[in-house]
């Protein structure tokens, strides 16, 4: 009897592990670029000038940091949580991690409103 309940408690387990239902280790954060283990998700982003641009830490993500060209501000070095930016002006904005340097870079790339950007119709 007690193989019976056994492999009843171990079928009970497997079948838990197959689930589809939600899992609290989700990888993919809410923000515009996702910041992964040395690459940033998308590596290029276009924004229209006066947004907001939010970096988000993937919950696997090692210690990174956000670094402008531009001298402007940055983000600490961190392997969590988010980072915001607003952008007033057109133009390009490069930036890197530079713990890992330029292997680990992007582009924000800020555009007028009306002046072709993605979601201009």
């Amino acid at each position: 009897m007690r193989i019976g309940t056994l492999l009843i408690a171990l079928l009970a387990v497997a079948a838990l592990g197959c689930s589809d239902g939600p899992t609290d280790n989700d990888d993919t954060p809410i923000g515009d670029i996702i910041v992964r283990n040395n690459f940033f998700d998308p590596g290029n982003f276009v924004a229209t000038a006066g947004d907001e641009v939010v970096w988000a830490w993937s919950a696997s993500a090692a210690t990174h940091n956000i670094t402008f060209e531009d001298d402007a501000p940055g983000s600490p070095s961190q392997s969590s949580g988010t980072f915001a930016r607003t952008f007033t002006a057109t133009g390009e904005y490069p930036y890197l991690c530079t713990i890992h340097g330029a292997a680990m870079s992007g582009t924000v790339s800020v555009v007028a409103a009306g002046d072709g950007g993605p979601w201009d119709y």
